[in-house]
């Protein structure tokens, strides 16, 4: 198969884990399925041409190594994506792990697109992968496009794969509301609404939360400059934007 062509010209990881006991399974992605051992070549068959990633980050502990990454790899290859592993320790303390996130984290450039298979691999992988994804979103500007899990304990004959990318964003959520709490500054949730927006299909969706956004840009300018009436204006606007299409209403807002 020929190497994708996607135009989003930043690059693109899949960042997972290989277990030790591959299984055949079919697995389910918005009514189209496809049959591999392992997850994330099933999701790179599923996925649209615009989210598949062109490079493969694959931890591996020795077992992995030894026992499949051989055949990973070249399934990997043979569906045009670039594939390289990342030796990881069997992990005895907490300083192993922080070790492994440090050398993921200098692998996957500065603002670059992030997708992560937590199916497979060892039980603390998830954890790992879940402060990598915190580190490079805030720090270094990178894009979480997706979080993937294949649902094996589903009764159904073909496995869901589950986006979990919406728990992503509760921490992040959390963080511009302690801002504004503790400030009065609205701009980290001004950027909230601008991901929110970015991330729904272009259309009328995006519509609510590109106001919001709009109107807590103005706000945070007004505050920091101290211009009341501009802030009486702006949070007029906000409020205004917020009767039409209330947070529980907002498309893309899945919070609790």
């Amino acid at each position: 198969m020929e190497q994708q062509v996607n135009a989003d010209a930043r690059p693109h990881y899949l960042l997972t884990a290989l277990g030790i006991h591959p299984t055949m399974t079919n697995y389910a992605l918005k009514g189209k399925t496809a049959k591999a051992e392992h997850s994330p070549l099933a999701l790179l068959q599923l996925l649209q041409p615009e989210d598949r990633p062109d490079m493969v980050l694959c931890l591996l502990t020795q077992k992995a190594r030894e026992q499949v990454w051989v055949n990973f790899s070249k399934e990997v290859k043979r569906l045009g994506v670039n594939a390289q592993p990342i030796d990881i320790p069997d992990v005895d303390d907490s300083a192993q792990m922080t070790a492994i996130i440090q050398d993921v984290a200098e692998k996957i450039a500065p603002d670059s697109r992030l997708t992560l298979d937590i199916t497979h691999g060892p039980r603390h992988i998830p954890f790992v992968f879940y402060a990598l994804a915190l580190y490079l979103s805030g720090f270094r500007d990178v894009e979480i496009a997706s979080v993937w899990y294949g649902n094996f304990e589903s009764p159904a004959t073909n496995k869901p794969l589950i986006n979990l990318r919406s728990l992503l964003n509760l921490p992040q959520w959390l963080y511009a509301v302690k801002i504004f709490r503790e400030t009065g500054f609205t701009k980290a949730l001004a950027q909230r609404f601008e991901a929110l927006q970015r991330n729904l299909p272009k259309g009328p969706e995006r519509g609510p939360s590109t106001k919001v956004a709009k109107a807590l840009n103005r706000f945070s300018m007004a505050y920091e400059s101290g211009l009341p009436m501009e802030l009486g204006l702006a949070a007029g606007e906000l409020c205004h934007a917020l009767e039409n299409t209330p947070l529980q209403e907002m498309p893309g807002l899945s919070l609790p």
